[in-house]
């Protein structure tokens, strides 16, 4: 050892996977923070030499870690570390939790020792600050049992155990017998366990929910473990993996388990400190007999291997699981220890989704915490609810199936009575002269459409349930025709006459239509008998004399077989009877459907909607001309509502917006209905309604109504109709939990009868309703999911999901991704069988006004996980459709061949090739141009030792975090020869240079910087070119602040015109920067200029006559720039001073430290100048809208109403996050910003 080293130490397994993530950048979640309160009025010099004396006892929480030009890293043990220790009052509670949030954000640099400070508040309360590298759970009772005594000045401790005798344990160790164990353990595993695949880099601000389980709950868990004879760690373990199971469909799952790691082999593990605790996969079938059992046979077959490292247990299976269960049963002796300490809190978090801990005391405490950049909070606490179930041993959800049977998923009802002859009887006595039917200009009444329907039915006399092939085009002897056949008592068979002969021979023969009527051709009947070969061929001639139907229907008659497409591409039709009708037309939501357009072909189901809606309840159905749907015909009909499939409605909001904001209210749907085009309409006024169901529920089943606001995914499906219930169901058909995708039945009155003459597919498909005695279910083959505020999303199609490479794919989560682009205009994903038998994806797009197919890659690639990006892309015109206006799947073009696998690419340039050369030593094998590290065997530890390589060899510093966002070589390259955009200081700092859309404009908020503004880029679409507005004195310390907003907002106005001289502008600003942003609109809106966006990330005016004195403007701006470098304010105590800040700046990797004394002494007047202007500022008026982001988590924060009214006059939207002010550009609300901005930005 060298005189300031005491030693030089191996890392564990967990200390190596802690050292990664500290390494990777993007914010570090291994933080631990403990507190203490102090009994009475702490002694400082005492607790300080108490604290230090910690250190010395245990000379690895002295340690720093190393790993540059190394092997694998080491921990270097300095002889003496200089604690650093702060003394601060802050002057409320709300800063002290300001105070320690900030504590816990602030980062460790590993390097540099050691990775411990203190705090004392208040004289009350010690706050120690550790990096997870050096502690885990069970260290903290022995932590806290030492400092008390300490701290008390009692007998001496005995030596501590070192924790270097459990390193030298490990490297005893058989590493390749416990890795074979694990791949036994793993063996047959169906695939990973993820709930949210691709999830990516942690959000450095984790939450959590707590549930505290009565005592008689906590002994009821531990009863059931020993009625099993297992231990409550098991009992836990299993419970997580049954609300696994729910949650992901699946009945053998994984997941990570924290395991102590203490080997009882090595003397004294139990009362030495460090981080022995280790985080490995734990199995669980939940079908397995005995599951509990077996689960900890298992687990005890594997507790001597606790000690492998697990990316090597993943480097065979993959990224196997993202979230985590901790059971902590670690002794706890002495946490009330006397001495005046006393243990009151741990606070750490991981990098996981989701991470489960429960705490076995006489009570057992549930803690579940989450990454809120992926999860809700609602959805938190309704994951920590089922586990509690789990834990008493209740497999069900009976809150939530409560909520999803009877609430959300539509309660039963009885149907309406009748038959749809009887109800339109009853119309006609009520409003006979009412006009029923309406085409090119002509009138029928109620009575007239009675009287015409009634001749033809006497004429027809059918027996009941004779099938009627309705071989005619749209028109009104349609309407009599189908009128008239039902009350005779058949059922219709609607047939276009456009298909081909064999086609329609093919579906008379197999509806057995008795009788065909066609368009008349004269005035007589034909009265020859049907026989096999020529079917009855007349019209629906009502020349005869006055008759009505020989005897009453039934409302469970057969109404009309309408033939829908079929799997094995024979079609099959679905009988739907009366009620299914009636249940349909009554529905409340069809009320004001007065005026309805009938331009769906008859073989079409949205047909039965705009035939029955209106005329079974006295409205008028007006019939479109013959052809297609023409927009002048919407535009004189005088429509109070109409049916447009999916992409019939983004079509004509395309081409003739205006003729659709003449029709009140429009429902669309057939097939995913995207956010856009609803968008556009609803701000015009238009009710747009997504509309699902299948033919076999009788046209609609669900129904949402989507706003202005639809989001920026597909819009959701809804809730179910008055007569329909709607179930959301796993494999075994038990209700999916809430947020979690299973397979849609539909049940109720609109249910059809069947396929007709086909019992079998008719036994598969309707299905008995587990939740109605005596009822059906009809199995639609989607998924969905219930979201959290009570509404269906479809997810896509049963059939149409695959596995690729071990991941669940669903393309309508690629096409979603896609379709956000604004290159494209359409984008459909399919799953294509390769050569080997391994599936992958396709991408069939309609690029959108010369969209370039490069940057539609470069959106995918940035939104999606590496297994969701499509491996081919079939650029076409437009999509093939049904007749029926459907996408047509079987009509795609297939994808050319894949290009043989092909050598690796050569090195282009010099930095590629210095790369290449590299990766080929780092990876032990061959690296071309195009290699991709991670894929090529790169794990987390040959991360470290490239990223080191490149830094020791090339001179340029990087993170493990570029090295996973450009894992290649060439795409490497190009990010180190890039310069970063924290570097540059220029007044106009270009974060994004593509595109030729409007750009947008981001200024600073008051510390004068903008490349914070880089968060929003990778949930920015690509093509939109992004620039940060910066203080000028940044760069030129002599530059004077202007006196007002105006003056500065015309000064930066100048520098936003050099590079858009003419609108529409669209800008945005955090904090200050908000302020400043809608003062350089108004501007721009006072000179002519159009202005498309002005956004305020928690901006606010100050009420008037606030002021901000010169002493308070000066410790505020100090208190800005030390959060640059994510040092809280209260890291001194009394007033902040100049000098000390600006070595405190310095000191640190931010944006500033580079700046002497003189530029840091102008920027800190520049921020004190900006606060003066804020507090005085007054919004003068403005024609635009402000979107305000409101941080609602800010402690002590203004509620988001009282935000709003303090932009009076302005107009402002509100959109809230679940953030505090500062945390705003951080990824997670960074990515819900862009979600709201990404529909405004491309409508501009």
């Amino acid at each position: 050892m060298t005189g300031r080293l005491a030693d030089v130490l191996p890392l564990s397994p967990a200390q190596e996977g802690l050292l990664f993530h500290a390494l990777y950048g993007g914010g570090d979640v291994y933080v631990v923070q403990a507190r203490f309160t102090v009994e009475g009025e702490a002694d400082p010099a005492r607790l300080r030499t108490a604290v230090e004396s910690l250190l010395e006892r245990h000379p690895n929480l002295r340690a720093c870690f190393r790993h540059k030009g190394l092997d694998r890293p080491v921990q270097l043990v300095p002889r003496r570390v200089r604690l650093p220790w702060t003394e601060v009052e802050p002057p409320s509670d709300a800063d002290l939790e300001r105070m320690l949030e900030a504590d816990l954000l602030r980062p460790f640099d590993v390097t540099r020792p050691p990775l411990v400070r203190a705090t004392l508040v208040r004289r009350r309360e010690l706050v120690l600050t550790m990096h997870h590298l050096l502690v885990d759970g069970w260290s903290m009772p022995i932590l806290a049992r030492e400092l008390a005594t300490l701290y008390a000045g009692g007998p001496a401790l005995p030596p501590a155990p070192p924790f270097r005798d459990y390193l030298a344990w490990l490297r005893s160790q058989d590493g390749a017998q416990a890795l074979d164990a694990w791949r036994e353990a793993l063996a047959d595993l169906p695939g990973s366990t993820l709930l949210r695949p691709g999830a990516g880099v942690a959000s450095p601000r984790q939450e959590a929910v707590e549930r505290e389980l009565s005592p008689e709950a906590g002994e009821a868990v531990r009863r059931r473990a020993r009625a099993a004879g297992v231990t409550v760690n098991t009992v836990v373990q299993a419970a997580w993996g049954l609300v696994l199971a729910r949650m992901t469909g699946r009945d053998d799952v994984v997941f990570g388990a924290v395991v102590s790691g203490r080997p009882p082999e090595v003397a004294g593990v139990e009362s030495m400190v460090g981080l022995f605790a280790n985080t490995l996969p734990v199995r669980v079938r939940t079908g397995s007999p005995e599951p509990l059992r077996r689960l900890q046979d298992e687990q005890a077959r594997l507790s001597p291997h606790h000690q492998v490292r697990l990316a090597d247990v993943r480097r065979d299976a993959g990224e196997l699981f993202d979230t985590l269960v901790a059971f902590e049963n670690y002794p706890r002796d002495g946490l009330d220890a006397a001495g005046g300490l006393r243990l009151t809190g741990v606070h750490d978090a991981t990098h996981y989704p989701v991470t489960v801990t429960v705490v076995a005391g006489e009570r057992l405490w549930l803690r579940l915490g989450y990454r809120p950049d992926l999860v809700s909070r609602a959805e938190a606490e309704a994951i920590i609810a089922r586990f509690a179930r789990a834990l008493e041993g209740a497999g069900d959800l009976p809150s939530e199936e409560h909520r999803l049977l009877t609430d959300w998923g539509g309660p039963r009802r009885a149907g309406a009575l009748g038959s749809v002859p009887e109800r339109f009887a009853a119309q006609v006595a009520r409003t006979p002269d009412a006009v029923a039917v309406e085409h090119g200009g002509h009138p029928l009444t109620y009575a007239e459409l009675d009287a015409r329907s009634d001749r033809v039915a006497a004429r027809l006399g059918l027996a009941p349930e004779t099938r009627v092939a309705l071989l005619m085009e749209r028109s009104p002897d349609l309407v009599v025709a189908q009128l008239a056949v039902l009350k005779a008592g058949g059922c219709y068979v609607p047939l276009d006459p456009g298909l081909p002969r064999a086609r329609l021979a093919w579906l008379l023969e197999d509806s057995g239509a008795q009788v065909v009527l066609t368009k008349p051709d004269d005035s007589e009947p034909d009265d020859r008998e049907p026989d096999d070969s020529e079917p009855d061929d007349s019209g629906p001639d009502d020349s005869g004399p006055d008759g009505s139907p020989a005897a009453a229907v039934h409302p469970h008659a057969a109404a009309y077989v309408m033939y829908t497409s079929g799997s094995t591409g024979t079609p099959k039709g679905v009988v739907v009877t009366h009620a299914g009708i009636l249940d349909l037309a009554t529905d409340r939501r069809f009320s004001g459907h007065r005026r309805v357009l009938l331009h769906s072909p008859h073989t079409f189901d949205a047909a039965t909607y705009e035939l029955w809606a209106p005329l079974l309840n006295g409205g008028t159905v007006v019939i479109a001309p013959p052809g297609p749907l023409r927009p002048d015909t919407v535009e004189r009909s005088r429509l109070s509502a109409m049916w447009l499939t999916a992409e019939l409605f983004r079509t004509l909001a395309d081409l003739a917006p205006d003729a659709l904001a003449r029709v009140p209210e429009i429902w669309a749907g057939g097939d995913v209905l995207a956010p856009e085009p609803v968008r556009r309409l609803a701000r015009r006024g238009v009710r747009v309604v997504n509309g699902y169901g299948p033919t076999e529920t009788t046209t609609f089943a669900t129904s949402h109504h989507a706003g202005p606001e639809p989001g920026s995914g597909p819009v959701p499906i809804g809730r179910p109709l008055d007569g329909t219930r709607v179930y959301v169901l796993d494999a075994r058909l038990r209700v999916a939990p809430i947020g979690t995708v299973g397979e849609l039945y539909i049940a109720g009155d609109g249910l059809a009868r069947g396929y007709l003459g086909r019992p079998g597919l008719t036994a598969e498909r309707f299905v008995a309703d587990p939740f109605a005695a005596g009822e059906r279910m009809y199995r639609t083959g989607d998924l969905a999911r219930w979201t959290f505020g009570g509404e269906l999303e479809f997810a896509g199609r049963a059939d149409g999901q695959v596995k690729i490479r071990g991941y669940r794919v669903e393309p309508g989560e690629v096409e979603s991704v896609l379709e956000s682009c604004p290159d494209v205009e359409r984008a459909v994903v399919s799953a294509v069988r390769g050569e080997r038998g391994g599936w992958r994806l396709v991408a069939h797009v309609v690029p959108r006004g010369g969209g370039a197919p490069a940057r539609v890659r470069e959106h995918a690639a940035s939104r999606l996980p590496k297994h969701l990006l499509p491996a081919q892309y079939v650029l076409l015109d437009r999509l093939p459709l049904t007749p029926h206006g459907k996408l047509d799947r079987a009509a795609l073009p297939a994808p050319a061949a894949p290009p043989a696998r092909r050598p690796a690419a050569a090195p282009g340039t010099p930095r590629e090739k210095e790369l290449c050369d590299l990766f080929t030593e780092v990876l032990s094998s061959s690296a071309g141009a195009d290699t991709d590290f991670f894929e090529s065997g790169g794990d987390s530890l040959l991360a470290m030792r490239l990223t080191a390589a490149i830094e020791s060899r090339l001179g340029l510093r990087t993170s493990i975090a570029a090295l996973f966002e450009a894992p290649t070589p060439a795409a490497l390259a190009v990010r180190l020869d890039r310069a970063a955009p924290e570097l540059d200081l220029s007044p106009l700092l270009t974060l994004r240079a593509e595109g030729d859309g409007p750009p947008l404009f981001c200024v600073h908020p008051g510390r004068g910087i903008g490349w914070s503004y880089t968060a929003l880029l990778p949930h920015l679409a690509p093509g939109r070119p992004v620039h940060a507005l910066q203080s000028p004195v940044l760069q030129d310390p002599r530059h004077r602040t202007p006196e007002s907003m105006r003056e500065m907002a015309d000064d930066y106005l100048t520098r936003v015109r050099a590079v858009r001289p003419e609108g529409p502008y669209l800008l945005l600003g955090h904090s200050f920067g908000g302020l400043l942003a809608y003062e350089m609109a108004a501007r721009l809106r006072a000179g002519g200029q159009e202005v498309g966006l002005v956004a305020s990330l928690d901006a606010v005016p100050w009420p008037a006559g606030t002021r901000a004195g010169p002493a308070d403007a000066e410790q505020e701006a100090l208190t800005i720039l030390l959060r640059t470098r994510t040092l809280h304010p209260y890291a001194q105590p009394g007033p902040l001073e100049r000098a000390r800040v600006f070595a405190a700046v310095r000191g640190s990797e931010g944006p500033l430290s580079g700046l002497d004394d003189e530029r840091l002494s102008a920027v800190a007047d520049a921020v004190a100048g900006h606060l003066r202007l804020a507090v005085t500022y007054r919004p003068p008026a403005f024609d635009g809208t402000v979107v305000l982001f409101s941080a609602t988590a800010q402690p002590g924060g203004l509620a988001s109403a009282v935000k709003a009214e303090r932009w009076a006059p302005a107009r402002v939207r509100v959109h809230d996050l679940d953030c505090g002010h500062s945390d705003l550009l951080r990824p997670g609300p960074a990515a819900a910003i862009a979600r709201v901005l990404e529909p405004i930005l491309g409508s501009v």
